[in-house]
């Protein structure tokens, strides 16, 4: 935060130190990242026995999403069969 020594007014906004002028600062950067939730998630699975968010499965089909749109990029944006891992039968 930014405090103008002429007028004593704050400004929320900081200067880029380009030409692009004045850039939003986040209000709350670390809700914004989503690591909060991703604890409260941890803690509710281990204090109450809630179901986990996410796994090593949801990783593996994230990661098989994001590969394959790179090489769609790759082929000119050429529509690619993205390989999923379904769950087993356990």
């Amino acid at each position: 935060m930014w405090v103008n020594l002429r007028s004593g007014r704050t400004m929320d906004r900081f200067h880029t130190n380009s030409k692009q002028g004045w850039a939003c600062t986040s209000p709350d950067e670390d809700w914004f990242t989503g690591y909060p939730q991703e604890m409260e998630a941890f803690y509710r699975t281990i204090a109450y026995g809630d179901p986990a968010e996410s796994d090593s499965l949801l990783a593996a089909n994230a990661i098989s999403t994001l590969y394959i749109a790179y090489v769609s990029a790759d082929r000119a944006g050429e529509a690619v069969e993205v390989t999923t891992y379904p769950k087993s039968g356990r």
